[in-house]
């Protein structure tokens, strides 16, 4: 995918490399490899999936003590778990798709998506979700739409904007059908509620189309976050239909990562935005204010951000430069539950 190379090598270059760092963030391991994708088990917070550039996935049984290597000479962009089957996971790769059944110990390649006798490519796929509602389907977005798998890639359909590189993919599971939202390459944000078969543009207030960060909250879900290229993050609480820039101190000109925990026992959410330039920040209260989360990681690009599942949780890093983590804390107020009560729009 060209759009997420240019922004791993704008990253990269962004960051000056200096090995001075915050001592509120622990070095966890795989200095000097950047990493790309990070994914926690969401039953066992022990395991963790890291996905690096070039040098393959990464995996930990013991919070980082020791790592397990697969898949070694690959780029790996995006990973995702089966939440009601952890042992299934896929990971969008610099040549393709792998699946692994049985919780990364095996991974087999997937075959490039077939439809109507024509091949797509997903080689350099960086964006993928998975529907956690009945269908349990996956999206997949790359240089020329988004296809959708109901059997974990055996079979594939096309899922809308053909036209379009896509770069960011997240999904409303709060309703009965799912909604997709997607991130281009310059054409902003789309949204769909039939599952890809007509999609709208909806970038009231996106002041840059190039989206590489989308996050629908799992808890409050007439809320997105989205974070550009150059342009700024944003917040829309009416489902999309209008967005507002963040306008705390996250201004990374360079790009965003998004990440959120729901505690499944007190119901309680915080959503962490990390930028380019080494910074983390983090809501409490549905995005009506921003506190920041440690110190800036000085010469260190935020890629990619992951979390443990229950709070407090643990707070991974993924750098330019290694992997880095923090115990977080929660605050005492939260959100009152009804808001929970917050029906999608489909």
């Amino acid at each position: 995918m060209f759009f997420l190379k240019v922004v791993v090598c704008f990253a990269c270059f962004w960051a000056v490399f200096v090995h001075k760092c915050s001592a509120e963030w622990n070095l966890l391991g795989l200095e000097g490899k950047s990493v790309l994708s990070v994914e926690v088990h969401p039953t066992r917070d022990s395991i963790i999936y890291v996905g690096t550039n070039g040098v393959g996935l990464f995996v930990s049984r013991d919070n980082g003590k020791t790592w397990d290597h697969h898949l070694d000479s690959s780029s790996i962009y995006a990973i995702i778990i089966d939440r009601k089957n952890p042992d299934k996971i896929l990971v969008g790769m610099e040549d393709g798709l792998s699946i692994s059944k049985n919780g990364g110990s095996r991974f087999k390649p997937l075959a490039d998506i077939m439809y109507n006798g024509k091949v797509y490519p997903y080689a350099g796929t960086g964006c993928m979700a998975i529907d956690e509602t009945a269908t349990q389907a996956i999206v997949v977005g790359i240089n020329g739409g988004l296809f959708k798998t109901f059997d974990f890639g055996k079979t594939w359909e096309p899922a809308g904007l053909s036209d379009y590189e896509i770069t960011s993919i997240s999904i409303d599971n709060f309703g009965r059908k799912a909604v997709i939202y997607a991130g281009t390459a310059g054409d902003g944000v789309f949204k769909s509620a039939n599952y890809g078969m007509t999609w709208n543009s909806i970038n009231n207030g996106i002041n840059d189309p190039n989206v590489n960060a989308l996050l629908c909250d799992r808890k409050l879900h007439n809320i997105l976050y989205a974070g550009s290229l150059g342009g700024g993050a944003y917040i829309s609480t009416d489902y999309g239909a209008n967005w507002q820039m963040i306008t705390m101190d996250l201004r990374s000109l360079s790009g965003y990562t998004l990440e959120q925990v729901v505690d499944p026992q007190t119901n309680r959410s915080v959503v962490y935005i990390g930028n380019y330039n080494g910074e983390v920040f983090k809501t409490e209260d549905g995005g009506n204010t921003f506190t920041k989360v440690g110190d800036k990681l000085e010469g260190k690009a935020v890629l990619c951000l992951g979390c443990s599942n229950v709070l407090p949780s643990s707070l991974y890093l993924g750098t330019n430069d290694g992997l880095y983590v923090m115990k977080q804390e929660t605050q005492d107020n939260s959100l009152d539950e009804t808001e929970d009560s917050i029906q999608s729009e489909q």
